[in-house]
């Protein structure tokens, strides 16, 4: 079955590019082992350069990019370690950093620096990952990594239109990449191997049937399980372990 193509339907690519500016007495205080109040008063008292200039009270910073001199010497950022987190992202919210109820409204603050992996549309909810690592995202994105969807439709999928689900029915022209399938009436588990905006809603349609509810309960090795709805939990070493390996393994 061959689905039209939708001009205006366009690939999103799933991860948020956070700015990493924070302010600079923060920044001294976590790597000269200072209170930031001291850290202030370097400031003030002129002690503190920026890209060669003299800082100010209140100057924010990117430790990436932004060279900070302290009393003549250099301060590096100390290396942090990478956070994988799993997020049961709530119906009604957007992946998104700007805009009406984004999901970083109820993401906790020490976490809203996190980067979302595998956007959902706002009336999907379930497994989405977030991380700080934006290397290892970006290598998830580009591999064929499996994720599954819990169903609901609006009336049971006929014996037709399971066939052709199956088989993998065209969007824009290409197959959509299918894994396993399990039908009970109106209730389907469906495989995708693949990331494309909207794709499970635009197959079910094509096939003339509604979506009711959307849940995304696996992402690769990663299952959503028991997590309540708006909470998240750090990966299991093994969870990431198999993460990395799937994507290692996985062709683009």
């Amino acid at each position: 079955m061959y689905i039209k193509p939708n001009s205006n339907l366009r690939k999103i690519f799933c991860i948020a590019t956070a700015k990493m500016e924070i302010r600079l007495n923060k920044f001294l205080q976590e790597n000269l082992g200072i209170s930031r109040r001291n850290a202030d008063n370097l400031i003030r008292q002129g002690k503190v350069i920026v890209d060669g200039r003299v800082a100010h009270p209140g100057q924010k910073i990117d430790p990436r990019k932004n060279k900070v001199i302290c009393e003549g010497k250099l301060v590096r950022p100390r290396r942090r370690k990478k956070l994988y987190y799993v997020f049961h992202k709530p119906t009604g919210y957007i992946c998104s950093r700007r805009g009406f109820k984004t999901i970083y409204d109820v993401i906790p603050k020490k976490l809203q620096h996190l980067d979302y992996v595998g956007r959902l549309d706002v009336n999907t909810s379930g497994v989405l990952l977030l991380t700080d690592d934006g290397e290892f995202a970006q290598k998830i994105m580009r591999s064929r990594i499996s994720r599954v969807y819990q169903v609901e439709l609006n009336e049971p999928l006929s014996d037709d239109a399971a066939a052709v689900l199956r088989d993998g029915p065209f969007l824009d022209g290409r197959r959509v990449d299918i894994g396993a399938v399990e039908i009970d009436g109106r209730n389907v588990l469906v495989e995708l191997f693949e990331g494309r905006y909207r794709a499970v809603r635009r197959m079910f349609a094509a096939l003339g049937y509604e979506v009711k509810t959307l849940v995304r309960v696996r992402f690769g090795p990663v299952e959503l399980g028991e997590l309540p709805e708006s909470q998240l939990r750090p990966l299991t070493g093994a969870e990431l372990k198999e993460l990395r390996r799937q994507t290692e393994n996985s062709p683009a």
